[in-house]
């Protein structure tokens, strides 16, 4: 059976083994798509200050992690 995104398309096999993202750390992974690897702070700090969106410490924590996973 092939899984698909939401998009359609197939899911690549090495995602389809993966655990999903729980729901309330969903909004964090679109803030990070949207910065390069490594994140660079200040940038995130300028994009928080622009967008009015304000950080909650475990919201940094878990871009923090998701951000050094992304690198290994």
């Amino acid at each position: 059976m092939q899984v698909a995104h939401r998009s359609g398309a197939p899911m690549p096999a090495l995602l389809r083994d993966q655990p999903r993202c729980p729901e309330e750390f969903s909004p964090l992974v679109g803030v990070l798509g949207q910065f390069a690897a490594p994140i660079d702070w200040a940038s995130l700090e300028a994009w928080s200050r622009m967008s009015r969106r304000h950080f909650a410490r475990w919201e940094l924590d878990v871009i923090a992690f998701a951000d050094r996973k992304r690198m290994s």
